[in-house]
């Protein structure tokens, strides 16, 4: 019966050991150092974003603002030279009689052609400013999950390799314990050196047959 407890024990072991198996960690220092790389990655994400919104603000307020109001100071200052082209040509007609004022004409289409461009560029900055907006939109979708990922995924991540280096100091702080021999501590003798010399005998094993000399055994009733 013992032979057959300590066979399930065994197995029972066995089975556990499979089902759970060891942690195998062969360089805590790589661990910190993986730790540390990865705080470093984060730092630099952090920079990469801030950056990138600010290339689009700044690109953005460009538009919106420096050009827009550039060209907006241009279409005022051009529609006043057109005006005053065509006050010189009129003054030029009535001036010249039968010869055309070729001069003031030409100053007159080239005033016209400039306030039609600084028209042509307010368009097409309010045209692009629009799409910036949409595109700049699509970008901060984009990042939200690139922010949560390094302003939670990550720093949860680093304390578990907090916690998982503890837990390895730890483990790596206990001590291991001798195997007792002779006397223990308290001057108690150990198993080995406890036992009567009666106990060292091998046990009777099931299988052997009973000895018939015993007196006890063959004496007649």
């Amino acid at each position: 019966m013992r032979l057959l407890r300590v066979s399930h024990r065994i197995r029972f072991s066995h089975r556990h050991n499979h089902m759970r198996p060891a942690a195998k960690v062969s360089s805590i220092d790589a661990i910190r150092q993986f730790k540390a790389a990865l705080a470093d990655f984060v730092d630099k994400a952090r920079l990469a974003l801030m950056e990138a919104k600010g290339d689009v603000q700044r690109t953005m307020s460009r538009l919106q603002t420096e050009q827009l109001s550039h060209w907006q100071r241009e279409v005022r200052t051009w529609t006043n030279k057109v005006a005053q082209a065509k006050v010189d040509l009129a003054r030029a007609q009535m001036q010249s009689g039968d010869r055309r004022p070729i001069i003031e004409k030409k100053a007159l289409d080239a005033a016209v052609k400039r306030l039609e461009e600084a028209e042509h560029k307010i368009q097409r900055i309010r045209h692009w400013s629009r799409a910036m907006e949409r595109e700049a939109m699509l970008f901060r979708g984009q990042l939200q999950q690139l922010d949560r990922t390094l302003d939670a995924d990550l720093p949860r991540a680093m304390a578990q390799i907090d916690r998982l280096l503890d837990s390895l100091d730890a483990y790596m702080r206990i001590k291991p314990t001798a195997p007792a021999t002779g006397r223990d501590a308290g001057g108690s003798l150990g198993t080995s050196a406890s036992r009567s010399p009666d106990d060292t005998a091998e046990p009777m094993r099931a299988d052997e047959p009973e000895d018939n000399d015993d007196p006890a055994r063959t004496q007649q009733p």
